[in-house]
């Protein structure tokens, strides 16, 4: 994230931030073993890549989590907001059906969340805090769908 900080300032872009998580990957680890958590991870992530805009950078955080990073143009806040919410949706629908190979049980439900940064300024770690906020609020209302 810290290399899409310095372009936008001094300007009136902006950053929005996807979260997602991959919900039970410990236990899809533990059941199916490392090779296969690493099969889905590759596949999520191939499958991510071609559902975003280029100049989307994708990058794991943390065992069970992507992060997608996206320099929005200039737009108001409201529409700021709309397109994070459109960027989070995105993943949620590109990852919600398991793709071919994979068995039931082997593909793992997500969740996603988003935030989006101010005009011209963007503080990685607070933008990282606050996602992290809203996935625990996320977590705690109830388990994941697939969407």
């Amino acid at each position: 994230m810290r290399e899409h900080r310095a372009p936008i300032r001094g300007s009136r872009q902006r950053l929005a931030v996807t979260l997602i998580d991959i919900a039970g990957f410990g236990l899809l680890n533990a059941a199916h073993g490392l090779p296969h958590g690493d099969r889905v991870l590759a596949c999520m992530a191939q499958a991510l890549t071609g559902a975003y805009p280029g100049g989307c950078v994708l990058g794991r955080l943390g065992d069970d989590e992507i992060l997608v990073v996206a320099v929005l143009p200039v737009v108001p806040d409201e529409r700021a907001r709309e397109v994070a919410e459109e960027l989070r949706q995105r993943a949620l629908r590109t990852l919600a059906a398991s793709p071919p190979g994979f068995d039931d049980g082997e593909w793992p439900p997500v969740r996603a969340v988003a935030t989006v940064s101010l005009q011209a300024w963007a503080d990685g770690p607070l933008l990282l805090q606050e996602l992290h906020r809203d996935m625990r609020r996320k977590k705690a209302e109830r388990a994941p769908t697939r969407h």
